[in-house]
């Protein structure tokens, strides 16, 4: 009798990709990774875009562009559900947390208790539009508009939905985005920050945390093993190695 084991998340890759990102990795092979920030730039309508090893890093580092944009210190208002990394990433920026509450019909944010974050010193907000579902853009802005606050637009898990016609992740003035398992598209890690509208001048310190080519091969090889083993009738070997920690939620 098989057994079969279900990932807890999709991550949708084919075997084309790979073999087509396998000789990107090759040392005589140019740098892709200008190639991809433009991509990214066009797609997104962005003024610039800056790739990094995870879309956590990402995330913290447009919480310190932004504060650092706003000249003072500030707190940083979270939504109260979302993924654990967006707190991991607003504790790694060091800066105070603010909750606010989630519309459970629509899982944007829930405007009064936003506006009641702001109205006690936050100035940072992060907008999650939880499993591809949008968010009502104009009225977050509005709301932080009020307060001359900067809204960065979480759209980690935004791939492929739009809003207005416009595409998730090219919404606010700072976008996040990621690129590892459970996404709508992934590179086997990796995320980018994409900037726009004044804040673009302060991205180009921040060119030294992108990773070096030198990882092009691990992530490689991290993608060919999701692709290879993310199938319910392989999945049971990875999860049955303890040290892999597969499925667990570990806050870091």
């Amino acid at each position: 009798m098989t057994s079969t084991r279900v990932m807890p998340v999709h991550t949708p890759l084919s075997g084309t990709a790979l073999s087509r990102a396998a000789t990107d990795t090759l040392p005589w092979r140019d740098d892709a990774r200008p190639r991809l920030a433009g991509f990214l730039q066009k797609l997104y309508d962005a003024d610039d875009a800056l790739l990094l090893d995870s879309g956590t890093h990402a995330l913290e580092l447009a919480i310190r562009l932004a504060l650092r944009y706003l000249g003072e210190p500030a707190a940083v208002a979270l939504p109260a559900y979302t993924c654990f990394d967006v707190a991991t990433a607003a504790v790694g920026a060091g800066a105070p947390v603010a909750l606010y509450d989630v519309d459970p019909r629509t899982l944007a944010p829930d405007l009064a208790t936003l506006e009641h974050a702001m109205a006690h010193g936050a100035r940072v907000v992060v907008v999650s539009p939880l499993y591809g579902i949008p968010v009502d853009w104009d009225a977050i802005e509005t709301c932080a508009a009020r307060y001359d606050a900067i809204a960065i637009e979480d759209a980690a898990q935004g791939f492929g939905s739009s809003w207005k016609g416009r595409a998730v992740g090219s919404l606010g003035r700072l976008s996040v985005l990621s690129f590892g398992r459970g996404k709508g598209w992934t590179g086997g890690g990796g995320g980018a920050l994409l900037a726009r509208n004044g804040i673009t001048r302060m991205l180009g310190p921040l060119k030294e945390f992108s990773p070096r080519p030198a990882g092009a091969f691990t992530g490689f090889l991290a993608a060919t093993a999701q692709w290879t083993f993310g199938r319910p009738s392989l999945y049971g070997i990875p999860a049955s190695i303890p040290w892999l920690h597969l499925g667990e939620t570990n806050y870091k």
